[in-house]
């Protein structure tokens, strides 16, 4: 017979209560670590969403400025014109005038 230890228990029956204990702090630790690695991983997700969706913002905010740019010198241009076309009516006023007084 094996040696006797504490409350009558035989060394190998306490062997066995610490490697079930053992195996079940293991398990449980194993749980821990896929938990905080599905933890890590979903968080990772949520931050490579929130930059794809910062990045598709950053893309529309560019597309509406250069919309915006395209919008202002077309404005410019139309403007531009305008002036030249009334700086030539005015030319062709004074033409007339100036032929009308001979």
């Amino acid at each position: 017979m094996l040696g006797v230890g504490p409350a009558g228990c035989s060394s190998q029956q306490l062997m066995q209560q610490q490697q079930q204990q053992q195996g079940e702090q293991q398990k449980q630790q194993q749980h821990r670590n896929a938990a905080e690695f599905a933890q890590q991983e979903a968080t990772a997700a949520a931050a490579a969403a929130a930059t794809a969706a910062a990045a598709a913002a950053g893309e529309r905010a560019l597309l509406q400025q250069q919309q915006q740019l395209q919008q202002q010198q077309q404005q410019q241009h139309q403007q531009h014109q305008q002036q030249q076309q009334q700086q030539q009516q005015q030319q062709q006023q004074q033409q007339q005038q100036e032929e009308e007084r001979q």
